[in-house]
């Protein structure tokens, strides 16, 4: 099982310079939706107008650039740990244990349909939950749908076409996940000026 894993995975999944970039972008989006999440909890707690959103709605914020910087950072960890590969791996020894080998394909077309129908869901159920506040966070659920339209596609070209991470339909796929990243960080870094705006 070691050599298998070892063959196939390894700890730096993607060492290129773009790899290297995207990563720090994660990270740095990471830490804007953290800023974000500290400036509204501060702002809960002062007494705000009519024009900005109550205390109900700037707690709203702030859990949700918590929970989205947590997001960013775990992705931007994954993106050079490749834990999707090491978990394929460990599916493929299941499998061949099981002796359901063969079938595999059955249950990757599965798991990326499922995946996707997941993915839909966490944004419609974000959508609807944060609708007192959508105009502050818009950008940034746009930004995870790209970010989560590209992870079904990077899973669909591996398990379904069954291509290598080199495959022409990845070539420009990087766009689908930088652009997104660049959503989630430029609204985070916006959001508590447009606050600051709607209270003046």
């Amino acid at each position: 099982m070691y050599e298998l894993l070892h063959y196939h995975w390894q700890l730096i999944g993607d060492p290129t310079a773009l790899g290297w970039i995207t990563f720090l972008a994660y990270l740095l989006a990471a830490m804007a939706c953290w800023r974000a999440a500290k400036f509204g909890n501060a702002r809960s707690l002062q007494t705000q107008t009519s024009a900005t959103p109550g205390s109900d709605g700037l707690r709203t914020l702030c859990w949700w650039w918590l929970g989205v910087g947590i997001l960013m950072f775990l992705l931007g960890l994954n993106k050079q740990l490749d834990l999707q590969t090491f978990l394929t791996e460990v599916g493929k020894i299941v499998a061949r244990d099981q002796g359901w080998y063969e079938g595999r394909r059955h249950v990757q077309v599965l798991f990326v349909g499922m995946l996707a129908i997941v993915l839909g869901v966490i944004l419609v159920l974000a959508a609807y939950a944060l609708r007192p506040v959508l105009s502050h966070v818009l950008p940034a659920l746009v930004g995870l749908g790209l970010i989560f339209i590209f992870v079904i596609f990077r899973a669909m070209v591996f398990h379904v076409l069954r291509v290598g991470s080199d495959a022409e339909p990845l070539t420009y796929s990087w766009v689908l996940e930088l652009t997104g990243i660049g959503l989630v960080g430029w609204n985070a870094l916006r959001n508590p000026q447009s606050i600051e705006m709607g209270s003046s």
